[in-house]
């Protein structure tokens, strides 16, 4: 019955397709010229979070403004950029009135210092940056400020003068005495006890007038021996050791204690070595402990904010990846700046400031991963 139906109606005149030969299922894997070899591919990153970033190599230059090209003018771009601007509603961020009062206020405190690590961060060539320095300091362009313990801290000549004219604490002679001691003595960090004479002259301090420089904040008490007792995690590289001059120890006699840091170094470097008497606790009564150190006015609160804020920095790194201690720069930067702590403790501090403040100190480093942007690794 079949074969006879089939007969008598015919063939179909329907269009029949052809089957095309089945081929294997596609996988989505990324193209070749995705990631170089030996890297990660970007799925893998996204199915294990926990994983390692694919690392491109290292960012050899954080900023690309063709303005950089020398020290005072990094200098200038860091505190150009070192906060951000308030949000056009305060209140969504809990900033009340009294709080927006209190962040301008705390701004307009801090002084114009840069710390040299930044420096290193910002600009390319640190062994170029350390000449240029001590070309600039001999010339009276930036003066340079050793902080204990927390690196160096740089300031510029006409803005420290600026700062001894227009302060409320000092007298017109101290004013006058100490811009003519800056003046003749561009590239020196301490006041030596020999500048301080009760008969005053040229070149020289009055005993009243280095008391109102340390109740001003321009100058304050020399360490020397006792530098150990202050420690800090986020000094630069070369100051977390010791302060001990290599300048002064290339000059020493061979085989003399000069020569190694002089009496109580291992003492001063925080060993457990105990320091001989005439060590630190019979300088406080002699002479030598009447040097004083140059200091900016203000230079704390700078610091303070600096050091907490490139713990909190770390801190999020930690978290983001408890493994590698890595991220991505866009995810690092928007849980910097979609915290509360970036207004109620940094007061708007900017997150580029902190990033390049925690890569010159040596706490992170910044690379590129070929697929998701930059990515910021915790090295300490």
């Amino acid at each position: 019955m079949t074969s006879r139906l089939r007969a008598i109606l015919g063939t179909s005149h329907r269009v029949k397709k052809k089957k095309r030969p089945s081929s294997p299922r596609r996988t989505s894997k990324p193209q070749s010229n995705t990631s170089s070899p030996g890297q990660a591919p970007y799925d893998d990153f996204t199915n294990d979070p926990e994983g390692p970033l694919p690392d491109a190599g290292l960012v050899t230059a954080l900023v690309t403004d063709l303005t950089l090209r020398d020290v005072p003018q990094a200098m200038r771009y860091a505190q150009a950029h070192m906060f951000t601007p308030l949000p056009e509603q305060p209140a969504s961020w809990g900033l009340g009135s009294a709080r927006v009062a209190e962040v301008f206020g705390f701004r307009q405190g801090l002084p114009r210092v840069t710390t040299s690590a930044h420096l290193h961060g910002l600009l390319r060539s640190p062994t170029a940056v350390e000449r240029e320095t001590a070309e600039l300091g001999r010339a009276g362009v930036v003066r340079k400020v050793i902080v204990l313990r927390r690196g160096r801290l740089l300031v510029e000549g006409g803005e420290l003068d600026r700062m001894v004219k227009n302060s409320t604490a000092l007298s017109d002679e101290t004013k006058l005495a100490f811009s003519a001691w800056l003046a003749a003595n561009p590239t020196k960090l301490k006041v030596p006890a020999a500048d301080v004479h009760h008969k005053g002259g040229e070149g020289k301090l009055m005993p009243e007038q280095a008391d109102q420089l340390v109740r001003a904040g321009f100058l304050t008490a020399y360490h020397d021996l006792d530098i150990g007792h202050v420690p800090s995690s986020f000094a630069s590289p070369e100051d977390r050791g010791t302060l001990l001059s290599l300048a002064a120890v290339s000059r020493a006699a061979t085989g003399s204690f000069a020569a190694v840091g002089g009496e109580g170094a291992i003492h001063s470097a925080g060993g457990s070595g105990g320091a001989r008497s005439g060590g630190a606790e019979s300088r406080s009564s002699g002479g030598a402990t009447s040097d004083l150190s140059l200091a900016v006015p203000g230079q704390g609160a700078f610091l303070k904010l600096e050091t907490a804020a490139l713990a909190h920095l770390t801190s999020l790194l930690r978290r983001s990846n408890s493994t590698y201690g890595e991220t991505t720069e866009d995810l690092l930067r928007e849980r910097w700046d979609g915290g509360v702590a970036k207004w109620r403790e940094f007061r708007g501090l900017a997150f580029a400031w902190v990033l390049h403040e925690a890569v010159g100190a040596g706490l992170v480093e910044v690379f590129e991963t070929g697929s998701v942007g930059r990515g910021v690794r915790l090295l300490s």
